[in-house]
């Protein structure tokens, strides 16, 4: 008997979650304009596009029995490390799409998905947090 592949169902709720993050932007008019960018320094989850903004998404899920107390929000695994890769990663593909982006600012985001337990794992809540942190 098979044993299940941890990483490979890690990535079917990465998966999910995103998805449900894509289609919650675009419910509110955002165009999703890439996901899973690969940059030198990490990779950007969802790149968007909205009326105002470039959206970079970082999507944190956690299953809904998890315990707040002792992990925290979602949001607050977004390291200062791990900011300044989005931030770098951000430039990076800005940089790349050269005169064919709009010339909007940029907005860094964070969207929290819980999770439940089941397979698949169904998408209990989305707390979208924009402008999660700032270029400094």
């Amino acid at each position: 008997m098979k044993m299940p592949d941890r990483k490979s169902g890690m990535r079917a709720r990465g998966d999910a979650g995103e998805g449900a993050v894509c289609s919650f932007l675009e419910g509110h008019g955002a165009k999703i304009l890439c996901r899973n960018y690969k940059a030198a320094h990490g990779e950007l989850d969802i790149i968007a596009e909205s009326e105002h903004y470039l959206l970079f998404v970082e999507v944190k899920r956690r299953a809904a029995h998890t315990d707040e107390k002792r992990f925290g929000r979602p949001a607050a695994a977004v390291s200062e490390r791990k900011k300044q890769h989005l931030i770098s990663a951000a430039e990076e593909w800005i940089y790349k799409q050269g005169e064919d982006i709009s010339p909007k600012p940029m907005r860094l985001d964070v969207a929290e998905v819980m999770l439940s337990d089941d397979d698949p794992p169904e998408i209990l809540h989305i707390n979208y947090i924009p402008g999660a942190f700032v270029k400094s």
